[in-house]
């Protein structure tokens, strides 16, 4: 919007007796989207001539000075203009995202860079999102499929949205341009890979046999996430106080990030589980190991009672869960199990037999700590009606580590 003068305004002495060669001079003009501003100047003058006069030059003066910091203010590039945008909302973005929205932009946004503000249309931003889509990745692990996921996409789309906001509250464009971009269509959900009996059993027998050599806890670690459905980070952060052997209850109120130790999770992942017997068991055993393993330290160097964890690292302290990633991917891949196939997989499994079983909906949803039945619907279509004891009638049949003879026997057969 070029300012120029609006149109003269009207001139008033003020009503103080006192100061009678001051007037008060009152204008309006258009904002960037035409809306009228009221704007006040109090100027000195003798005579109504002359308060004119200086009203009228005041007015000029401020106008010209606002014309040129619009100018000045459109023609920023896209670019500068982004770096303002992450500074403005660093303190309310995870670490995570922001360091996805900045790679996003630097890397696979760049024709957007250097387009001024004021030149900034729909086509570019469809553009942008076009050579996105078909721009092919390199990297030899997208050698099957070098195009951007649809899920990428949608990212990018979001990113871009969200950014055009904020340009459009801070007065820099005077619409929203996305509503011109059509949204990515996201493929139907492909249900998670599911293990057979025969994979489990061959991965928790890998496990044992791993423990055996490196003294780990993979084999229990591998047969809780598939009697409980719980996340490795759950797992990993679970205290002998949060499992209640009167009831049978697991109480999940933690979780463990990749580096940071443990986090509170969200909201509808605290959550208490019903258990098997077999699983209190196989907490007893990981009890006493851990006595054995604190007598075999010397003195002062164990910390387990300070941490009080299931799964602690060799001194007690907590095992962080990129190590315990890695393990489990070297048994996996060991084993040349389907590349689909990871730790995480167990978890849908455990879903997946709860609900082939007959278990509602719901019910899985509260063991499974999501927010929504949509989310579980999503990854396991089913219509059902049953309670947690189905659940638990499903969950003791899974073999233990601890049923070693009979476990050989199945793999055998």
């Amino acid at each position: 919007m070029a300012y120029s003068n609006y149109g003269r305004g009207s001139l008033r002495r003020t009503p103080k007796k006192k100061n009678k060669n001051v007037w008060e001079y009152r204008f309006y003009y258009p904002d960037d989207f035409n809306t009228p501003v009221r704007k006040h100047i109090t100027v000195h003058a003798t005579t109504e001539r002359d308060a004119w006069k200086l009203s009228i030059a005041k007015q000029t003066e401020f106008l010209k000075t606002l014309n040129e910091q619009q100018t000045i203010k459109r023609e920023q590039r896209l670019n500068e203009l982004f770096k303002l945008y992450i500074n403005d909302v660093r303190s309310h973005l995870q670490r995570e995202t922001l360091g996805t929205y900045i790679t996003t932009w630097e890397k696979h946004l760049q024709p957007l860079h250097n387009i001024p503000v004021k030149k900034l249309t729909a086509h570019h931003l469809k553009d942008a999102m076009r050579k996105y889509a078909e721009t092919r990745r390199t990297h030899k692990r997208y050698k099957a499929n070098p195009f951007p996921a649809p899920r990428s996409l949608q990212r990018v789309y979001v990113q871009i949205g969200t950014f055009m906001k904020w340009l459009l509250i801070e007065e820099y464009i005077e619409r929203d341009f996305m509503i011109h971009v059509s949204k990515p269509k996201l493929p139907e959900r492909e249900y998670p890979a599911i293990y057979s009996n025969h994979e489990y059993l061959t991965y928790l027998q890998a496990c044992q046999e791993y423990d055996k050599a490196h003294n780990t806890h993979t084999a229990t670690i591998t047969y809780i996430s598939r009697t409980t459905g719980m996340r490795l980070g759950e797992v990993l952060a679970l205290t002998f106080a949060a499992i209640d052997f009167n009831t049978n209850t697991v109480f999940v109120s933690e979780a463990l990030n990749a580096y940071r130790g443990k986090k509170a999770p969200k909201k509808h992942s605290v959550r208490r589980i019903k258990v098997t017997d077999e699983f209190l068991d196989e907490v007893r055993l990981q009890q006493e190991r851990l006595r054995k393993q604190s007598a075999a330290m010397p003195a002062g160097l164990w910390q387990g009672n300070k941490y009080n964890l299931l799964f602690p690292d060799r001194t007690g302290k907590i095992l962080f869960k990129n190590t315990m990633s890695s393990k489990l991917s070297t048994i996996r891949k060991n084993l040349n199990l389907r590349p689909e196939l990871k730790h995480h997989n167990l978890r849908h499994t455990y879903a997946t037999d709860l609900i082939n079983a007959g278990v509602d909906i719901k019910t899985v949803k509260d063991i499974l700590g999501h927010s929504q039945t949509s989310t579980t619907e999503n990854y396991y279509q089913a219509e059902v009606q049953r309670s947690q004891d189905d659940a638990i009638a499903v969950t003791s049949k899974i073999l233990s580590p601890t049923k070693a003879e009979e476990l050989q026997t199945i793999l055998e057969k």
